[in-house]
């Protein structure tokens, strides 16, 4: 009954994970945001034959995101730009990692009861909502990315160690961990740490000079290639101005490292300073044994990367506060930080009962941590999908809404250009039929239903000045008869039934009979909305005149 009892428990995990992919999946909007529009000003340059291979290669903030921009090209060349490719690449991604650091916990904890409940955690760590800001953005499969590709380099470096008399000759044992640093590397910028983490482990271990020197060969080929040309953004360029402020760079790397507590620099500094209390210990217990014991050496070899990244992620940040390192993004590595750091003092010190006992109160906090952070973060995956498909029916009714676009700080016309080459192009959110009717006869939106398949209207209608010359916001009420649920699509129509504009029903994160989208409208006339019940089906909700007080500003 225990065994069973403990294989549900890693059943649960597993569900806990999928249950993350499919949310993620079923709330994704294709519109872009936030640096993805650089993505797509990349995309434009390409198909004009103004972007060549070296390019892949060009500076993104203090990144080279070579492999990332063949994921965000091939969405664009093979999916019509709908992100979908880019999402499920993280994904999947994070998917391989879990199971890479399964297979290692379990070659280095011996008790069979935690080579089930280790893995449990990881799977519930490396899947919490926590980090829903690198999931639901495909641009942030760089975040999953380089970390998957720092532990397949360490683990595959360590398996390259040992002297092997009957193995394969070394350069093929060196080619796997050569090609994950080079992963790293060009997926984000503190992938260049990874080489000499790496060469730092066979320093350790005492491998043989030729491991060494071909590793290090290879790191400062990379680095050099990296760094030729390389620009450091202003605001990153910092190193003078903390320099002599040691105490800054501290508190910022401990509150990095225990940041999976929430936004509370306190609690997290507190966290944080005990991980790194504990990686420097890591480092002691493998010096003392000369890493021997290769599981726990991977282990720590992660571990210390994360603990190197935060380091650095201080030096470029810590200049816009400490309060940053708590940004969600930045708990993916943190998961995975405590994720390797509890697995290593399982494996060394599981027979203490002492130190079992304060290994698993610290578990029990990393995946409350984990839980707090998918409850708290299926909240803000469905609050942005509701910003997106507000943004997203802006642009689809030919306007851009300032307000719905408030929550991405890229600049109003750099996001206006991308959607009008978008919709030239019918990439993104103008890759769909829905996208083609503005303007046309609702005739090719479907055919009509009895006015009693659904129920509601059209509350209110007002016009905003920031939305253009006679372009209005229209909200109302949307119901399928017989039901409670709401409606997802709403068409609004002119006098002549010509498609004038787009809303949206069923928001996540709102009452969902409720519908608001935009339309074009002079004074006077009347305007009518109708709901898509179903592929092809339409139903009439009511009509409502355009007065010239809509002319004012909206409240």
């Amino acid at each position: 009954m225990r065994y069973y009892s403990i294989r549900s428990v890693f059943g649960g995990a597993l569900i806990f994970a999928l249950l993350t992919a499919i949310l993620v999946l079923r709330e994704h909007v294709l519109l872009p945001g936030y640096d993805e529009w650089d993505t797509v000003a990349e995309f434009q340059a390409l198909l004009a034959g103004q972007f060549g291979f070296l390019d892949l290669f060009n500076q993104h903030n203090e990144h080279r995101l070579f492999f990332p921009r063949l994921i965000f090209f091939a969405d664009f060349l093979a999916f019509e730009g709908r992100g979908y490719l880019s999402v499920a690449a993280t994904l999947l991604t994070q998917a391989a990692h879990a199971l890479l650091l399964i297979h290692i916990q379990r070659a280095a904890i011996r008790d069979s009861t935690a080579r089930i409940l280790f893995p449990a955690v990881t799977l519930v760590c490396l899947f919490s909502l926590g980090q829903s800001g690198n999931f639901i953005w495909g641009f942030q499969v760089q975040f999953v990315g380089v970390y998957a590709a720092a532990t397949l380099a360490v683990w595959s470096f360590a398996r390259a160690l040992p002297d092997l008399p009957n193995g394969p000759p070394l350069y093929r044992r060196l080619v796997l961990p050569a090609f994950a640093i080079t992963l790293a590397t060009f997926t984000m910028a503190n992938g260049i740490i990874v080489g000499p983490t790496c060469v730092i482990l066979g320093l350790i271990v005492g491998a043989r000079w030729t491991i060494i020197g071909a590793t290090a060969a290879v790191t400062l080929l990379l680095a050099a290639f990296y760094y030729h040309g390389f620009e450091s953004p202003d605001q990153q360029s910092v190193f003078a101005a903390v320099g002599s402020h040691s105490l800054t760079l501290l508190r910022y790397t401990v509150t990095y490292l225990g940041n999976i507590t929430g936004n509370n620099v306190r609690v997290a500094g507190t966290l944080g300073s005990l991980g790194l209390a504990s990686s420097a210990a890591s480092f002691a217990a493998v010096l003392w044994d000369r890493g021997r014991h290769r599981p726990r050496l991977v282990l720590f070899g992660i571990g210390a990367f994360i603990v190197a990244t935060a380091l650095a992620t201080a030096f470029g940040r810590s200049v816009l506060g400490v309060s940053q390192a708590t940004e969600v993004r930045y708990n993916t590595p943190t998961f995975i930080f405590w994720v390797v750091e509890l697995s290593f003092w399982w494996s060394l010190l599981a027979e203490r009962r002492s130190a079992r006992w304060v290994i698993v109160v610290l578990t029990v906090v990393v995946v409350g941590c984990a839980i707090h952070g998918e409850v708290s973060g299926a909240t803000d995956v469905r609050r942005q999908a509701r910003r997106s498909r507000e943004a997203g029916d802006s642009l689809l009714s030919a306007t851009f809404d300032p307000q719905a676009f408030s929550y991405d700080n890229e600049d109003p016309p750099n996001i206006q250009h991308a959607a009008a080459f978008l919709r030239e192009r019918r990439l993104s959110i103008f890759s769909t039929d829905d996208s083609l009717l503005l303007g046309r006869s609702l005739d090719q939106a479907g055919t009509l239903l009895p006015e009693d398949a659904c129920r509601g209207g059209i509350d209110k209608v007002l016009a905003d000045r920031t939305l253009g010359s006679a372009m209005l916001r229209v909200t109302g009420e949307a119901m399928r008869s017989g039901s409670r649920g709401g409606v997802d699509r709403i068409y609004i129509v002119d006098g002549a039934h010509h498609i004038v504009g787009y809303a949206s029903g069923n928001l996540p994160d709102s009452v969902h009979r409720l519908w608001q989208g935009y339309a074009a409208g002079q004074p006077g006339t009347t305007i009518d909305a109708y709901a898509q019940l179903d592929a092809g089906h339409l139903c009439r909700l009511g009509s409502l005149p355009v007065p010239p007080t809509a002319l004012s500003e909206a409240r």
